[in-house]
Parts: C-alpha cells; structure tokens; sequence
C-alpha cells in the first residue's frame, strides 16, 4: 500500500529515529533498502539532519554486506529482521567484528535475534521500533531494554 506523508511527518520520523540511533555528525548510515519505503528515507532523512554521510547501495546482499559496511566505513545501519537472519546465516568469519558500525535499527527485531546480531558483528546497540508509516515510532526499544517489551516503566509510572 503507499501512503502520502506530509514532509512534517517524515521530518518528526527521521528525529525519533535520530534520537533512537544517537546519529552525530561524523557517523555514516549505511542503507540497502529501496528509497520508496518509509525506512530507507528516514534513515536518508536522519543523517541529513545532522549533517553525516550516507551510502546506498542498489540492492541487499547477506554475503556482500559486511564487506559493504567495512568498505563505506558504516557506523549505522537499518535492516529488516529478515535481513539479520540471512546474515547470520552466512559463514562466521573473524573479521566479522572488524568494522566501524555501532547500531543497527531493526524491524521487527525478537531480542534473541538482536543478541546473535550484536555479538557476530561486534555493536554497541540493536534498536527496534514499533509502528506503522501512517503514525509512526508508537514505540522504541534499545537491547538493554527488558526482552520482549519496547520500553522501561520508570520509578513512579503507572
């Protein structure tokens, strides 16, 4: 289905997802998706906004893509949990954890996939999400947060 945006909503989009994958500067977001769909433009989106470089690449390929993040030198990437899956089929090798990335944004992303993920290629962060294009990042959720939930209560929440 497409949906029509508003240039508000995708701009609010590529903050949250900003925000969620703490992008600065001197990062580079490493995109495989097609630039139709929603996540390829916020994670364009996201690293225009704070001025970082972005590679894209044609196609997805589960045995080219750590060759593809350590290549552009990557320090951020958004995939689908699919896409986690097929590369973590690929033969392990020990240079797997030889790159520059630091988080990887998944959706979906079970947190027994996202623990697998992080340790083969050595990041900092897995962050999911969830929502739809039409409302958004309803929710997020960052590795340390408790399996299976897209949150933290807080002391004092309800």
């Amino acid at each position: 289905k497409g949906a029509v945006l508003p240039h508000a909503h995708v701009h609010l989009l590529s903050e949250r997802n900003r925000e969620l994958l703490d992008l600065r500067p001197a990062d580079t977001y490493l995109t495989e998706l097609p630039l139709f769909h929603i996540n390829a433009q916020m994670s364009v989106d996201s690293a225009l906004l704070v001025g970082a470089r972005v590679r894209i690449e044609q196609r997805f390929s589960a045995s080219a893509w750590l060759d593809r993040v350590r290549a552009s030198n990557a320090t951020h990437t958004s995939l689908l949990g699919v896409m986690l899956s097929f590369i973590l089929k690929q033969p392990a090798r020990p240079e797997d954890t030889d790159n520059a990335l630091r988080r990887a944004w998944s959706v979906p992303c079970p947190p027994d996939l996202a623990i697998a993920f992080r340790e083969r290629v050595g990041l900092e962060q897995v962050v999911t999400s969830y929502g739809s294009t039409e409302v958004g990042m309803v929710a997020r959720r960052t590795l340390d947060a408790p399996p299976g939930s897209v949150g933290r209560v807080s002391q004092g929440s309800v």
